[in-house]
């Protein structure tokens, strides 16, 4: 017990962090079922579909807000303070060019392709303040390097996800009611984000930081977006194999499969800056690599519990959703991916030492793995769905056990990578 205090007194502004993200779990699962209990599948279907607009519109980012994310900090390790002001300064300057193209010209083009209903104008309004709002946001939060700024991203996600339970009673009002809820989020969100923002100066552009973080960013950019589509695998698969109603029954696993995601994701969000300011301080990547195997225990472990809890608490929790009685014995089965949802950290490292031919090896081999799995056990398995958990299980342990050992190796001959 006092080794655990003690561990906790000297990392406390990660397990503070930690905290504020296993919070926003059960929140977040509540509000995302009480929504699918309320809103109609037709107008839930709306919203999603156009929320598909957001993913396109991520081109326009031009992997700048990726480069800021990784020179940031390396500079700042470095001793580089004017840089890393430049840096911050122009991605800035680039994210309100990127808003301003958003509402001016894009907004104008996509509305003009809809059907003009009142219902349509709405949700394609709230849908492009989220996109906006996500541009300004994701600057923002890359922003946040230092224990203290981590305190109070702490903070925000504490308070945002108070401000999300209080306010999801307005969903029993309906669709509408759902999207003003949505409009809640997003506006407390970014402007607790701005209020708390660590670096409070006007936008700038060097033309010359500009290329500098593309060449950075274009490839941790092209890389993650490769790594989303190839996510999406299982559930294409499901379509083509099956039907919508069979992905209907898989949604549950979806859904818990993205909170808990939210895990790794922040974890991946605290260490990343503090890898690579190392890197930029004293060039130490097998100190990093050591450290990045703790990450991967502490994930697992942490996922673990939470599977733990969600598995025996199915059976009571499905009751109260009686059009998804059919998922329960795939969501039990699917417990077993749970604890390997963090196998992308894997290629964490790859960003941090701008490894590209690593980042997209890592890439290309989750997609090959994913795929023959899928050709593979769809011969041998009957039941779609259960291919479909199964080919996930299969490649995100694959995927665990190569980036361990493609990490290790890489670090073994930094000089040479990097």
């Amino acid at each position: 017990m006092n080794l655990v205090l003690t561990k906790i007194k000297s990392n406390k502004t990660l397990f503070r962090y930690l905290s504020s993200t296993l919070i926003t779990l059960p929140i977040s699962i509540f509000v995302g079922y009480f929504s699918l209990r309320l809103i109609d599948p037709k107008l839930m279907g709306l919203w999603t579909g156009l929320l598909i607009i957001e993913s396109y519109t991520l081109f326009l980012r031009l992997g700048v807000v990726n480069g800021l994310n990784r020179e940031l900090p390396f500079e700042l390790g470095a001793g580089n303070n004017d840089k890393a002001l430049k840096i911050v300064s122009t991605t800035y300057g680039f994210t309100l060019i990127n808003i301003l193209i958003l509402a001016i010209i894009i907004f104008p083009i996509v509305l003009f392709f809809f059907e003009l209903s009142f219902i349509n104008i709405v949700c394609l309004i709230v849908v492009f303040l989220k996109i906006i709002s996500g541009f300004y946001s994701t600057y923002l939060s890359s922003t946040f390097r230092s224990n203290n700024h981590f305190d109070n991203l702490s903070n925000i996600q504490f308070v945002n996800s108070g401000i999300k339970l209080i306010s999801s009673p307005i969903i029993l009002l309906g669709f509408y009611g759902y999207l003003l809820f949505e409009i809640i989020q997003i506006i407390s969100n970014t402007l607790l984000l701005h209020y708390y923002r660590p670096y409070k100066i006007l936008p700038r552009f060097s033309k010359t930081i500009l290329l500098d973080l593309m060449k950075t960013g274009i490839p941790l950019f092209s890389v993650s977006y490769i790594m989303n589509i190839v996510d999406t695998f299982p559930r294409l698969f499901i379509l083509k194999a099956g039907n919508s109603e069979l992905l209907g029954i898989y949604a549950p696993i979806i859904m818990v499969l993205g909170f808990l995601a939210i895990i790794p994701n922040n974890l991946s969000t605290y260490m990343y800056p503090k890898y690579t300011f190392k890197i930029g301080e004293n060039n130490n990547a097998i100190a990093i690599w050591k450290h990045m195997i703790k990450l991967y225990l502490v994930s697992f472990l942490l996922i673990c519990l939470v599977s733990i809890v969600i598995w025996f608490t199915l059976d009571f929790f499905i009751d109260f959703f009686p059009k998804y009685k059919s998922s329960l014995p795939y969501m039990k089965l699917a417990v077993i991916l749970f604890p390997f949802c963090f196998f992308k950290l894997g290629n964490m490292i790859n960003s941090i030492l701008k490894n590209v031919k690593g980042m997209f090896l890592f890439s290309s081999i989750y997609a090959f793995i994913q795929l023959t799995s899928l050709w593979f056990l769809n011969n041998l398995i009957g039941d779609i769905i259960y291919v479909a958990i199964y080919s996930q299980f299969i490649s995100w342990v694959f995927m665990i056990i190569f980036g361990v050992s493609y990490n290790f190796w890489q670090v073994k001959n930094y000089v040479k990578v990097y």
